[in-house]
């Protein structure tokens, strides 16, 4: 059963991360392909060629100078994309390894006490109490290092999304502006939703963990052990949570808000308009 959970969670972490990185690919591809759409010939003949960034480059402004520049950041769009993606996928990844290891937790719970052998039942009391308290060290320690990230993901994408609702509802004529708003308002919700599903499912199984020591053979054991149990049980009852900032837990709970809230920003923008 150990390596049942172990290879569950790997191959789920290696789905995920394909699932993202062909996301992350076609959302490029979407807004990487839209200056060239954009290009166009004015009245006067002259060629108007758009870039993906605004900035200085060392060629011409039209063709081929205009192809090496959009090469160029292309390349650039390209390493910061995969940057990011990286980061993010690394945290999604983390995430389900504590919630594989919080199953892990469980299953130790539950075959903790050896009716044969009292002595074997209180060693591995003792394993199972410092491995869960490894678990809650480090799902700390890691929840402060994402947590002021994970806050200004929260605000950028509670504002992207309705700024870029707004930009949706007032394109006309132009479909290929109009697929990129949807691709790019898809891959934000299913960004924030991949962060908030794992981080939600490691809070359950969190509050999972204390109820598998009833699972286990504690009626039958010596009072001994079965105190032993009952400060176990104390001891993995500790909720463990990821949060976005100081004021909100990372949950399913929090998504739904989330939404909310950027109906609220875009409805407030629509009738400031």
């Amino acid at each position: 059963q150990q390596d049942g959970i172990i290879n569950a969670y790997i191959n789920r972490s290696r789905k995920v991360t394909y699932f993202f990185f062909a996301l992350a690919f076609f959302s490029n591809f979407s807004i990487f392909s839209e200056p060239y759409q954009k290009n166009q010939i004015s009245e006067n003949g002259t060629s108007i060629y758009l870039y993906l960034f605004d900035g200085y480059t060392p060629f011409a402004r039209e063709p081929p100078g205009y192809y090496f520049s959009m090469g160029v950041q292309t390349v650039v769009g390209h390493m910061m994309s995969a940057c990011v993606v990286s980061w993010d996928m690394l945290v999604v990844s983390i995430m389900i390894f504590f919630a594989g290891q919080l199953r892990m937790s469980r299953l130790l719970c539950k075959r903790v006490i050896d009716l044969n052998n009292a002595e074997m039942s209180h060693q591995n009391i003792a394993n199972c109490h410092q491995f869960h308290i490894s678990l809650i060290k480090n799902q700390a320690e890691f929840n402060n290092l994402i947590s002021p990230v994970m806050f200004t993901y929260l605000i950028v994408i509670c504002t992207s999304l309705g700024v870029c609702i707004i930009q949706i509802a007032e394109i006309e004529n132009d479909f290929p502006a109009f697929v990129a708003g949807c691709l790019y308002i898809g891959a934000c919700l299913v960004q924030l939703l991949l962060f908030y599903w794992h981080a939600n499912e490691v809070t359950v199984e969190s509050e999972m963990v204390r109820y598998s020591t009833f699972e286990s053979n504690w009626v039958d054991a010596n009072k001994h052990i079965q105190k032993e149990i009952a400060l176990l049980t104390q001891a993995t009852r500790k909720k463990l949570t990821f949060r976005a900032g100081p004021f909100n837990e990372m949950s399913l709970t929090t998504f739904i808000k989330i939404l909310k809230a950027s109906y609220s920003f875009f409805t407030l923008l629509k009738s400031t308009n």
